[in-house]
């Protein structure tokens, strides 16, 4: 059962960015944003990603016991950010904002999900886990 609810969190991470991803090719296509603007906004939602490991890896690993409301509370916000979307259309750079918190917020839930489960599965686990990221 724990490793559903694991499973739910990656699935709800992925999910997300890859919708967000494909709603900026799709304005591209249908000529509502240039190449340079889509590529722009995509570099810009996955500048997060990239700095993740200097600012929340080492937060979340100091403050191992408060990793489950460090959970809940990212994905309240990753929420809340969502439900800001709508509003946001037509509002210059809103959308843009929006974005950039959406997976500052993500990679917070991204590593407090593994600190979580690297808590909760057993030595062994670990070791398969490890290989399974290697290969992925």
């Amino acid at each position: 059962m724990l490793k559903l609810i694991f499973a739910a969190f990656y699935c709800a991470q992925g999910m997300t960015g890859r919708f967000i991803t494909a709603l900026i090719l799709r304005r591209m296509y249908e000529g509502d944003m240039t190449i340079l603007e889509g590529g722009l906004t995509m570099a810009i939602q996955y500048l997060p990603w990239v700095l993740k490991p200097l600012w929340w890896g080492p937060v979340v690993d100091r403050a191992k016991g408060l990793r489950g409301p460090i959970l809940l509370t990212s994905n309240l916000l990753m929420g809340a950010v969502i439900l800001g979307f709508p509003w946001a259309q037509g509002v210059p750079g809103a959308i843009l904002v929006l974005i950039l918190l959406h997976d500052f917020v993500q990679t917070l839930q991204d590593v407090a999900v593994d600190g979580v489960a690297f808590e909760f599965f057993k030595k062994e686990e670990e070791q398969t886990a490890l290989q399974r990221w290697l290969l992925w």
